[in-house]
């Protein structure tokens, strides 16, 4: 009974700790942040324009002669992302970007919690990790976990390199109910020793009912297991 009682205590704290705290939500503008010299983005930084708000990624197909015979067009229809994601993949709020790539996007947190807090979110709308489901998923799950944990890993070794030969970083989840937007989104955080207590060992504190590591992510999804 006592177990039980904390528990439920230390629920409603972090459900009223992360209700208050957690908000991404950028400033309702228009203009989008071009990265500057310290920034880890590619060369182009902006989506291809679609007034449906979609992007196409083509891919050339080679036969066994080594010539291009055909090329794949996939969609990623960004105008039925209803969060704040899809309003910064549509290009319709301010964003600070990292890196791009034809999957992922990555950009600083609006209200850091690190010296470098940037999120790595998937271009295609997945609701959040607990909607990762080998049995089930459309996509290969573990190939877009290690993507955001790859490009997690590179803003890191570019924007705080220290930390990242010292592995001075956390990458997390926030598991529903306790995450902020419902697209799944990975949590950069570098160095993790230079961070506010709460936020280290509370808010961000993986192995908990309300976080879990990239790392413990992969393993579940590799063993064919659901990511939480």
């Amino acid at each position: 009974m006592i177990l039980l009682g904390r528990e439920r205590f230390l629920k409603c704290i972090m459900t009223a700790f992360l209700a208050s705290s957690t908000n991404n939500t950028p400033p309702p503008t228009t203009t989008k942040l071009e990265p500057s010299s310290n920034i880890a983005a590619t060369s182009e930084t902006s989506f291809p324009s679609k007034k449906e708000g979609s992007s196409s990624l083509s891919s050339a197909v080679k036969n066994n002669n080594g010539e291009t015979t055909a090329a794949t067009t996939t969609v990623i229809d960004y105008s039925s992302n209803p969060t704040i994601f899809g309003q910064i993949l549509r290009q319709e709020i301010l964003y600070y970007p990292y890196i791009e790539t034809d999957t992922l996007l990555s950009f600083r947190d609006r209200t850091p919690r690190a010296p470098l807090h940037a999120l790595v979110i998937t271009k295609q709308y997945i609701p959040s990790v607990r909607s990762l489901q080998p049995s089930s998923s459309p996509y290969d799950t573990v190939e877009v976990v290690s993507s955001m944990k790859e490009m997690a890993l590179d803003i890191i070794k570019s924007q705080q390199p220290t930390a990242y030969q010292k592995q001075d970083y956390i990458l997390a989840f926030h598991i529903p109910p306790f995450n902020s937007v419902d697209h799944i989104h990975l949590h950069v955080l570098a160095p993790a020793s230079e961070m506010n207590f709460i936020h280290r060992h509370g808010k961000y504190a993986t192995g908990t009912f309300w976080c879990t590591g990239v790392d413990d992510v992969l393993k579940r999804l590799k063993k064919g297991q659901s990511a939480v």
